[in-house]
């Protein structure tokens, strides 16, 4: 994993963890990447990280959504 998508998901996972996105709470690539500071594939692999860890669900055509 590069250190971009490191960052990425870091920064997303500590803002679920304190609230910032709560729960079902959706999460739009194009704010990620202004709140990540990074590109859109370093979020995308992020948010596959943080599904696989099942903190995000994953919708296909609907994008990502904060685990309730």
């Amino acid at each position: 994993m590069t250190n971009a998508a490191d960052r990425a998901y870091h920064a997303i996972r500590a803002a679920i963890l304190d609230r910032t996105f709560p729960p079902n709470a959706r999460l739009k690539e194009a704010e990620l990447v202004d709140f990540c500071g990074v590109s859109r594939t370093p979020v995308r692999e992020a948010l596959r990280r943080l599904a696989a860890e099942d903190f995000v669900l994953i919708q296909r055509n609907q994008g990502a959504q904060v685990k309730s």
